[in-house]
């Protein structure tokens, strides 16, 4: 590449950008998530990569009504744009169990306090919500659902131990507008409030040992 040559840099967090939805959206993911060089562009593809480019450039700078929108599924067709150019094969299409549990542990840790449903997950990853349950299952032992009820709590009890939030805090940190919500959620798996749980497992664990002090040293 020569000196001097134009080039477009984007950057965008995953959670924010308008990946493609549907049976190919796992192969983008996967194709983008290693570096690519594509030294085969045609003209044809450096023409539509660099229309896309200047779009959302355009949209960027002028900030019209609707603008996030257009350039939600403007970063949608480059991606797909740059999968193609990449030589996906039709095997690589075909979505196997374990990629397909893969992603969605993925898309879970990336939006838990979302409060995403499995429909919407199995949208995400391009698969029906049955072949959803099938492939957790099989990986991890336990449905899709069950999986973001685990996590939820996991997050819940480790914050409720090893920090000063309070419960009304906690329930906002982990995406509930109503911590009464947040306390019914969390009596129906733990079988206690979550404030009787800070305390059963403080008084466990008794009082803190203080750390002596250099004074103390002879």
């Amino acid at each position: 590449m020569p000196a001097g040559t134009r080039g477009f840099v984007l950057r965008a967090p995953e959670q924010t950008i308008g990946q493609p939805t549907g049976p190919i959206s796992a192969q983008v993911r996967k194709a983008l998530s290693n570096r690519l060089i594509l030294s085969r562009l045609t003209a044809a593809h450096i023409a539509r990569l660099r229309n896309t480019f200047e779009l959302i450039e355009g949209e960027l700078f002028t900030m019209a009504p609707g603008a996030l929108s257009v350039i939600h599924h403007c970063i949608s067709l480059l991606l797909i744009e740059i999968w193609r150019t990449s030589g996906p094969t039709h095997d690589e299409i075909s979505v196997r169990p374990q990629q397909i549990a893969d992603d969605f542990l993925h898309l879970v840790e990336l939006h838990l306090q979302s409060h995403r449903t499995v429909k919407e997950y199995a949208q995400r990853i391009g698969v029906s919500r049955d072949r959803l349950n099938s492939a957790v299952r099989r990986a991890i032992g336990t449905s899709p659902n069950q999986h973001i009820q685990l996590r939820l709590m996991e997050e819940a009890k480790t914050l409720l131990l090893h920090s000063a939030l309070s419960i009304s805090e906690i329930a906002y940190k982990l995406g509930y507008n109503d911590a009464a919500y947040f306390n019914r959620f969390f009596h129906r798996h733990a079988g206690m409030a979550p404030g009787r749980f800070r305390k059963s497992k403080q008084k466990l664990s008794g009082p803190t040992s203080k750390k002596p002090s250099f004074a103390a040293w002879p």
